[in-house]
């Protein structure tokens, strides 16, 4: 991999800001999109939403991706990258070994703390949305808040939950790395004499 000229680090880094930027802006549009049609009773065809969404995404990294080629990074060579340059910005990558060891060990306790309340979310909403989806209601009863409500948190829940166990087990993997590099260089400074 080779080394990025300080302007070209500067356009990765803008163009990875204005991929999170796009992200967090077409997922609120297509969420307030999807309550409007369920608020006017509007049927959208199901089939048409996963091609909507993969072209969504296409149009979405299309510009990241001619920017990688343009570099001539891979997309893991981008990431690490962005990860090393955050490090080096942060003062992280300054730390002694020990304290990121600990920095990763409990950041992947929290992830896992997250993941593990996130798959109990899961659980609990998704036992009331399948017992109260197929109970029956009078024509003029009022809506059941509650069985939208378990829909969204099930939905949020079952893809926070993966999410956040893939981030536990990295940042262990992490956290072993840099603890098997404080062994070694344990290991390799000498004895003082007595």
């Amino acid at each position: 991999m080779r080394t990025l000229e300080p302007q070209e680090m500067e356009r990765l880094l803008r163009m990875n800001r204005q991929l999170k930027i796009s992200f967090l802006v077409t997922v609120a549009v297509v969420v307030a999109l999807v309550v409007v049609l369920i608020a006017a009773d509007v049927d959208f065809p199901i089939g048409l939403g996963a091609p909507l969404g993969i072209g969504i995404g296409l149009l979405l990294t299309l510009p990241g991706r001619r920017l990688l080629a343009e570099l001539g990074l891979t997309a893991a060579e981008a990431r690490s990258v962005l990860q090393g340059e955050r490090q080096r910005r942060s003062g992280v990558a300054d730390l002694p070994r020990q304290v990121r060891y600990q920095r990763e060990v409990l950041r992947a306790r929290i992830w896992l703390a997250v993941g593990l309340v996130a798959a109990a979310v899961f659980v609990v909403a998704a036992l009331y949305f399948f017992g109260a989806a197929g109970q029956t209601h009078e024509e003029d009863a009022p809506t059941n808040v509650w069985l939208g409500v378990s829909f969204f948190a099930g939905a949020i829940a079952l893809i926070l939950t993966p999410s956040a166990l893939l981030q536990a087990r990295s940042h262990r993997e992490t956290a072993r790395s840099f603890e098997q590099s404080a062994a070694s260089a344990r290991r390799s400074e000498p004895v003082p004499s007595a």
